[in-house]
């Protein structure tokens, strides 16, 4: 009689977590041998590796954005005008131009900036919106950028509220607020960086008028702005 044998070959592997595994080549099975099957016990060991990885770089990342400490952009309105303020008419409507400069305190981190929204409102009620392009800021001594915006009234205003603005212009002043809507990336080097929202608000922005037809001016020259974090 003839007989043949099958031999089973294995090569021994050494991964990174410190497991040892076999790589087992076909063979036939043997009558009364359990099937083998690959231990889990390295699998897991694998999938805690990663884990324990991804909360190290976390963790290191965290650490260096408190020592960074990275600080809001300083936001100012240098000046508001009104001219062509027509509240007789229906609708009422006004041309008004605004200056902002924006401000980046921190010498460690650019920010760039997207599509911010500025809108003009008097007292609860808006009058005017606007669009500014992306801008960028680098982390040079205190870099500033200048925003100059010409806002025509967007919004159809009531009549009970042109009443009301035109009562406080022909009391020498009218108060106006400012917000913006602002998006920005915080970047220190190449890999660490993190993206904020970010709502500005300027208030009491008192524009006078010494007669009906001049052009309003901001009276208190520049003002700060408050900047609140989403």
């Amino acid at each position: 009689s003839l007989s043949l044998s099958l031999t089973k070959h294995t090569h021994g592997i050494q991964n990174t977590s410190g497991c040892s595994m076999e790589t087992a080549y076909p063979t036939a099975p043997q009558p009364g041998y359990p099937t083998s099957y690959p231990s889990t016990h390295c699998v897991r060991r694998l999938i805690l590796a990663i884990l324990l990885s991804f909360a190290t770089i976390s963790f290191i990342i965290t650490i260096e954005w408190l020592v960074l400490h990275p600080q809001a952009p300083v936001f100012q309105v240098n000046s508001l005008s009104v001219s062509n303020f027509t509240l007789s008419k229906s609708p009422a409507a006004a041309n008004y131009e605004i200056n902002l400069t924006v401000t980046n305190p921190n010498p460690k981190i650019d920010l760039q900036f997207g599509i911010s929204k500025i809108f003009l409102y008097y007292k609860k009620y808006p009058l005017s919106r606007v669009r500014v392009d992306p801008f960028d800021l680098r982390r040079k001594m205190n870099q500033s950028r200048v925003i100059m915006s010409k806002l025509e009234s967007n919004y159809r205003i009531k009549k009970k509220i042109a009443i009301d603005m035109d009562k406080d212009r022909s009391k020498g002043e009218v108060s106006f607020s400012v917000r913006m809507e602002v998006w920005a990336k915080f970047m220190a080097g190449e890999w660490l960086s993190k993206e904020k929202s970010m709502k500005v608000i300027c208030e009491n922005l008192k524009v006078g008028f010494s007669s009906p037809t001049v052009t309003g001016k901001l009276m208190s020259g520049r003002k700060d702005c408050i900047v609140h974090f989403l």
